[in-house]
Formats: structure tokens, sequence, C-alpha cells
């Protein structure tokens, strides 16, 4: 699943200022990513094949960012903890997986969540430059890698109620 680019954002009407004016929350639909393959710490991520962002925001809008909570299909067995990861183009190392794609290398995490063992849940926030900049050029795909504890393969997360904020 895709996020809108955000058109509710696009239609208010021009304001003057320099990033510096908060505009109203956006609803989002949520995005999911299911683990081909089990994750831990090793360096795998995962990212969905499909592009986040089908059609670039206006540069009018600055610092995005994007709030809502992190849901696991069965709770943590352990503590565990993983970057959420953007990428502009996948990498070459990758190895396709029904929609997915498992790869050695590439992303930058624009946010990181943790779940308690025993937990399902997390709150997540995401932003960064290279949110900004996949938003404006309408691209970009979005991953997950483990940096402590594991993911078995199968593991859905979900990022869901989530809302987006701009500045113009």
């Amino acid at each position: 699943m895709t996020l809108p680019r955000l058109l509710p954002l696009l239609l208010l009407p021009a304001l003057a200022g320099g990033g510096n004016v908060p505009l109203p929350p956006v609803s989002l639909p949520s995005v999911s990513l299911t683990t081909p393959v089990p994750l831990t710490a090793s360096g795998v991520r995962v990212f969905q094949n499909g592009v986040l962002f089908p059609a670039p925001v206006s540069r009018q809008l600055k610092n995005f960012e994007l709030r809502g909570t992190a849901a696991l299909n069965a709770p943590a067995a352990a503590p565990t903890v993983f970057d959420v990861l953007l990428t502009r183009d996948l990498p070459a190392d990758c190895m396709p997986y029904a929609g997915y794609s498992a790869c050695l290398s590439g992303g930058q995490s624009i946010g990181t969540v943790s779940f308690a063992a025993g937990a399902a849940q997390a709150p997540v926030l995401l932003r960064g430059d290279l949110l900004n900049t996949l938003a404006y050029e309408g691209a970009g795909h979005i991953g997950l890698q483990v940096r402590g504890g594991q993911l078995p393969a199968g593991t859905t997360l979900t990022l869901s109620d989530l809302q987006a904020r701009a500045y113009f």
C-alpha cells in the first residue's frame, strides 16, 4: 500500500512564510510491511517494491512528519528495535519476494520503533530530509531493518493512525 500524495495539504491556499506555519494534520491510510524472511540485527533490510509516494508533493510544503502507531501481527517475543527506512531506488543486491525485496544494503533511517517483550504496539514518528526529498520527487520505497531482537518470517508490521504534518 502507498501513501497518497497528501492532496488535502496541496489544496490549502498559499501562505506567506518559510516553513514555519504549521498546517492542519492530514490522516493517511495504513502502510504494511510483511517480512518474507526472518530478520535479525544481521543487516538484512526489507523494502516494499511499490513506490511510497505515487505523485510529487508541492515543494512549498516543508518539514514533513508522520506520527502514528506501529503494530505487529503478534507480540514481540523479546525486546525488538528496528529502523524504518526510505530509499530512492532498490539496491542492486536485493532478492525479490512477492511485493517485497530483501536487501543487504540501502535505505536511510527516518525513525526508530521499539517494542517491549510481549508488546504488539508502539508509537512511531517518521521525519527527515529524505522523507521531504522523496515526497517532492514522488518516489521512494519504505522498509525496515532490525537493530535489536528479531522478527520471524511472516511478521507484518502495520503503521496505522498516521497523521501527516507539514509546514508552509
